[in-house]
């Protein structure tokens, strides 16, 4: 009971810096995100703009379309055609 009595600050500080040491490794080791712009800043694709070039990414892939209908009639498994892919870095 006198080692408590006359180190009680000293275990006080210690546990504190202790505690301040995990919570600092903790959000240091904690995942990091990039920025990701908003829902508001995507670019959207007007229905009467289906004469652009369409290009979606899938699964490691990009697939590109001549024209945005292609890439709906494909998708909803009316065109054989298959368009144009290439594999992601």
């Amino acid at each position: 009971m006198k080692f408590l009595k006359e180190n009680w600050y000293k275990l006080m500080t210690g546990t504190a810096m202790l505690i301040f040491a995990c919570g600092f490794f903790i959000y240091a080791v904690s995942p990091s995100y990039a920025n990701e712009t908003s829902e508001e800043n995507l670019p959207s694709a007007d229905s009467k703009d289906l004469n652009n070039v369409t290009a979606v990414a899938s699964d490691g892939y990009l697939y590109v379309f001549n024209h945005q209908m292609d890439m709906w009639t494909w998708a909803g498994g009316f065109d054989p055609d298959k368009p144009l892919k290439r594999k992601l870095p």
